[in-house]
């Protein structure tokens, strides 16, 4: 799926959007969660060092990321995360599995839960 200019580089709609969001965050964010699709591994791994660096002076300097890593039960790395701001707590990021029982994908996307 492509959006806007079909002459737009690779990764360039993802840096417009985290300068966007960058103008939108607070400096100091506080009782603030941010979720979504980051599109992005924690820790990097496909993505271009630029956009990983981007995404971090973003949001990894005023958030802390609760699902970076292998994500259990199902031992995955997420691109869709959550972010909180210092002065929240989270415990656990936990999986719900995008397969069905007979190993067809409900999604492309896994399921998530904070406790």
């Amino acid at each position: 799926m492509s959006y806007g200019d079909p002459k737009r580089r690779p990764w360039e709609l993802h840096l417009a959007f985290l300068a966007a969001l960058d103008s939108f965050l607070p400096t100091r964010p506080e009782r603030t969660a941010v979720l979504g699709d980051f599109n992005q591994r924690f820790p990097r791994t496909y993505q271009p060092h630029a956009v990983f660096d981007a995404i971090n002076e973003v949001l990894l300097k005023r958030f802390k990321l609760a699902t970076a890593g292998l994500i259990s039960p199902i031992q995955k790395h997420a691109i869709d995360h959550i972010c909180y701001s210092p002065d929240l707590t989270a415990d656990v990021a936990e999986s719900l599995s995008n397969l069905r029982p007979d190993g067809g994908q409900i999604s492309d996307h896994f399921g998530r839960r904070m406790r």
